[in-house]
C-alpha cells in the first residue's frame, strides 16, 4: 500500500491510504489512487500535555506542525539475528521522522515498514522531560521537496566490515537535525546526528560544548535549516554535511 503522512493541529500524525498496486496490462499505473481512508493516527508523547489546551478550546495551539521525513534505513540486530555486520531482510525499514516545527522542541520516529497496521514508536528526541530539551528550540525541517538527511556513515568499529582512513568501520544509519529555531535566538544553537533507528546520539556540535576562548562553536546561532548531507564519492555514505544558522552562517 501507499500511504500519506500528515501532521495536524489536532496533537496528531496521521496517516491516508492512497494507493493500492495495480498489475495489469502495459502502461497501466502500477498504484490506483487509493480510497483516502484514515489507516491510523500517532500522538507523539511531549504533545500530550498541550492537549489539554487544545481540548478546552481555550485557545489555538500548533501542535504537529512538521514535515514527515521518510526513509529505507538497515538496523544491524533489529530482526531475528543478533548484530553481525550482515544486512539481513528483516533489518530492513521504512521510518518516518517527524519535527513539531511551532508545535514543539521534539523529534519522533516511527516505524512504518507495514502502513496497513498500527506503526511502531522507536524514539523521541530529546526524550520528554529531561534537561537537554531546555536547549532545543523549535524543531523546524522545512526540507521538501529535497531528500531528507537520513542516510549511511562510516562508524569506526574494530571488527567492522569497512576500511576508512585505514581504520575498520561499520555502515550506520543516521539523521541529521539542528537544533531549531528561537524566536530569542537562545536555544537551538547545536547541530546534532543521531541512530535512526534508536535516537541514540551519534555527535553533536554544540555552542554548549565550547571549552576554550575563540572555540568556533561559541559563535553558532539557533540552526534552524535542514541539514544538507553529502556523499563525495558516490560509495552510499555521507561524507559531509553542510548547514546555515540563523545568523547566516555556513
Amino acid at each position: 500500500k501507499q500511504f500519506v503522512l500528515v501532521g495536524s493541529n489536532d496533537g496528531m500524525l496521521h496517516a491516508f491510504h492512497s494507493g493500492s498496486y495495480v498489475s495489469g496490462a502495459a502502461f497501466q499505473a502500477e498504484y490506483d489512487l487509493g480510497s483516502g481512508e484514515e489507516l491510523w493516527a500517532f500522538i507523539p508523547p511531549d504533545m500530550m500535555p498541550k492537549l489539554v489546551r487544545y481540548m478546552l478550546g481555550s485557545r489555538h495551539e500548533l501542535l504537529v506542525d512538521g514535515t514527515p521525513m521518510v526513509r529505507d534505513i538497515w538496523a544491524d540486530g533489529s530482526g531475528a539475528t543478533a548484530a553481525d555486520y550482515v544486512k539481513q531482510s528483516d533489518e530492513y525499514h521504512t521510518i518516518a521522522v517527524v519535527g513539531e516545527r511551532e508545535g514543539g522542541r521534539h523529534y519522533f520516529a516511527l516505524d512504518v515498514t507495514n502502513p496497513a497496521v498500527a506503526p511502531t514508536f522507536l524514539w523521541s528526541f530529546p526524550e520528554p522531560g529531561v534537561t537537554a530539551g531546555i536547549a532545543m528550540g523549535q524543531t523546524w525541517n522545512d526540507l521538501g521537496p529535497n531528500a531528507p538527511p537520513i542516510g549511511a556513515i562510516a562508524e569506526l568499529d574494530s571488527s567492522g566490515p569497512l576500511t576508512v582512513g585505514g581504520q575498520a568501520a561499520k555502515e550506520r544509519f543516521i539523521v541529521a537535525f539542528g537544533g531549531g529555531y528561537d524566536p530569542a535566538y537562545l536555544r537551538g544553537r547545536s547541530i546534532h546526528f543521531v541512530d535512526a533507528w534508536t535516537g541514540a546520539q551519534v555527535f553533536r556540535y554544540a555552542r554548549v560544548d565550547a571549552s576554550f576562548p575563540g572555540d568556533p562553536r561559541l559563535n553558532l546561532h539557533s540552526v534552524a535549516a535542514p541539514v544538507s548531507m553529502i556523499d563525495t564519492d558516490s560509495d552510499g555514505l555521507f561524507d559531509y554535511s553542510v548547514v546555515g544558522d540563523v545568523a547566516g552562517q555556513v
